[in-house]
């Protein structure tokens, strides 16, 4: 499945990763809206019309995850989270929402989000992937 038509919410307070995960979707025929705050995400995740979303845990050194998330779910948009942080605390919270950990492969980042529209557990796997 391509993500052409659907529209991601990148949220991620890096420039560059930001940019990256916006070219990997917009090849793949996605209109991408971004958020580099926890204002502005918050705001998406409530009034933006969104298909999946790809999510840093903290933008700015603030943690908003939790309020994004919680809206996110409540109008059944599908995300995963792109971070550096540890896997196993991420999924202690949030047990059945896939992570990748930065670095990975534009291979694995694409396949997250359109897995995610099929509604399928992901692989996360780095090593897997590469």
């Amino acid at each position: 499945m391509k993500l052409r038509g659907k529209t991601v919410l990148i949220v991620e307070d890096e420039p560059l990763i930001a940019l990256e995960i916006h070219a990997i979707a917009s090849e793949d025929g996605a209109s991408v809206i971004a958020a580099l705050s926890c204002k502005e995400a918050k705001k998406m995740a409530t009034s933006c019309d969104i298909s999946v979303a790809i999510l840093d845990v903290r933008l700015d050194n603030e943690d908003c995850t939790e309020l994004i998330c919680h809206h996110l779910k409540a109008r059944k948009i599908p995300f995963m989270f792109y971070t550096g942080f540890n896997k196993h605390e991420i999924t202690t919270i949030w047990p059945d929402v896939p992570v990748i950990q930065k670095p990975a492969s534009q291979t694995l980042i694409l396949e997250g989000m359109r897995q995610l529209l099929l509604s399928k557990k992901i692989n996360t796997d780095r090593t897997q992937q590469q």
